[in-house]
């Protein structure tokens, strides 16, 4: 669990209204931006971590992901690692996978959905970083894949969609990039 500086939970949600609401861009840290998303009256943020080694000092390869046959996944430079936390009522933020399945969300493809919208958001403002991966766990994987595997119809026409299947656990990936590009 991580806490939140006191009141920007209710400063990020502060917007939000109906039963799912995805709101815009926020930066929390120097390498750290949020987009808050409301579903069935629970609020998560998704957070979009720049590499560490862009913004501070770290190294290379700790961005580095292992692959299902013992080699290496080398991302795009200027990739994101996403993760889902869900803001309690007070200023604590809970990691997705490491929620029961009681306190996770009711319809996961809905969620997903709302979930997409939240990325999507994101990738439109932020082009250039169009590879992301998630760190997962089983219960929580099938959900995380299908936030855009596979593509829905509605965006296959417009966005062109690389899942890497190659990585290993806990880890998933994919690459998002528009076609009017």
């Amino acid at each position: 669990m991580r806490l939140m500086r006191t009141g920007m939970a209710d400063d990020l949600f502060a917007r939000a209204h109906g039963a799912t609401w995805v709101g815009g861009i926020h930066a929390l840290s120097r390498n750290l931006e949020a987009v808050p998303v409301v579903f069935d009256g629970q609020r998560y943020l998704m957070e979009f971590e720049t590499p560490a080694f862009l913004t501070q000092v770290d190294a290379f390869e700790n961005i580095v992901y292992a692959t299902n046959r013992g080699g290496s996944f080398v991302p795009k430079l200027d990739h994101r690692v996403i993760r889902i936390s869900l803001a309690d009522g007070g200023q604590n933020l809970r990691n997705l996978c490491r929620l029961s399945a009681t306190e996770g969300p009711s319809n996961q493809e809905r969620f997903s959905a709302a979930i997409r919208r939240a990325v999507l958001t994101y990738y439109r403002s932020t082009p250039h970083a169009n590879q992301y991966f998630f760190l997962t766990t089983p219960e929580t994987r099938a959900m995380l894949l299908a936030i855009f595997h596979p593509l829905p119809d509605d965006l296959a026409d417009r966005y062109d969609l690389r899942v890497h299947e190659e990585l290993a656990d806990p880890f998933i990936g994919f690459t998002l990039v528009s076609k009017l590009l």
